[in-house]
């Protein structure tokens, strides 16, 4: 049976602070009916998804659907299906009014079933939403909404959200698909708003964070440094590993960026202060594929 069960964040309290002390807070969330959580996935074509994979934290952009109340996320044989097959994951998804600066955020945990109905399943969605990578993907990944949150937050106007803007549209036509350290850097050197991935009770969790990139100059290692508010904490602990994800992404054009830092956290204190320990990147595909492979 489903369970949706919606959170509800403490009264004045803020997803995420600023990266450092005297930085500003993001204003206050309030929670996300069921209703406003279901239209704000249905209404944007891009999604995260979280899991594990060799004990490790990882996050993965994505373009799904909706579908029989399931999230649904189209694959290739092999590979990531059998580390996602039977899986508790996490699977986060946003809509950003980039003049307001309100963000729906919204939050599935459920379990996976890796199946082969593409066809089913393609045949009842917009084109918008089909899957964006050339090739043929017969295989479905299948997540089962176990327990639904969101938040609706309001930026501060000096916080860029990394994912809002034209740097995904002006992609050259054909690049590389993995973006090179300096590329990887770069973006999270201009963005200062990303989702950093941890485990929570047991279970995936993924939230969204303000933040700052500080890079390596006096030989203590590259850092992310993010403000988690004491009234409603990011539930990261000492040593943990977590992952920090930053993208943008045009869904009409179909093809952006994401960059994932990995890292161990250092502090807990006013601030949470990630050592980052690997860094990498990717390109979305551009364009669509040959017709009838989708």
């Amino acid at each position: 049976m489903t369970a949706f069960m919606s959170h509800t964040p403490s009264s004045g309290s803020a997803e995420s602070g600023s990266s450092g002390p005297a930085g500003s807070v993001i204003d206050a969330p309030r929670a996300l009916s069921v209703r406003e959580c279901w239209s704000t996935l249905r209404g944007t074509p891009v999604g995260r998804l979280v899991f594990t994979e060799q004990a490790m934290p990882a996050i993965r952009l994505v373009n799904f659907s909706v579908v029989d109340g399931q999230v649904v996320i189209w694959s290739r044989p092999g590979g990531k299906n059998r580390t996602l097959r039977n899986q508790v994951v996490a699977f986060q998804a946003d809509q950003v009014d980039s003049e307001t600066g309100v963000v729906n955020s919204v939050v599935v945990v459920g379990g996976t079933e890796i199946v082969s109905d593409r066809d089913e399943s393609l045949a009842r969605i917009e084109p918008i939403r089909r899957p964006w990578q050339h090739g043929w993907l017969d295989h479905v990944i299948k997540v089962r909404v176990q327990y639904l949150t969101g938040r609706k937050l309001v930026l501060p106007e000096h916080l860029s959200t990394g994912w809002v803007g034209s740097s995904a549209a002006d992609l050259a036509p054909a690049p590389p698909a993995e973006l090179n350290l300096r590329e990887c850097w770069t973006r999270l050197r201009t963005a200062s708003l990303g989702r950093v991935v941890f485990i929570e009770d047991a279970m995936p969790a993924v939230r969204m964070a303000a933040f700052t990139a500080e890079h390596d100059e006096d030989g203590r290692g590259d850092h992310l440094v993010l403000r988690s508010p004491h009234d409603d904490p990011i539930g990261v602990r000492r040593d943990e590993i977590v992952a920090f994800e930053i993208d943008d992404v045009d869904a009409s054009a179909r093809r952006g960026w994401s960059v994932v830092a990995l890292g161990r956290v250092e502090s807990v204190d006013q601030v949470i202060r990630i050592r980052i320990v690997q860094l990498s990147g990717r390109r979305v595909p551009a364009g669509r594929p040959a017709p009838g492979r989708w």
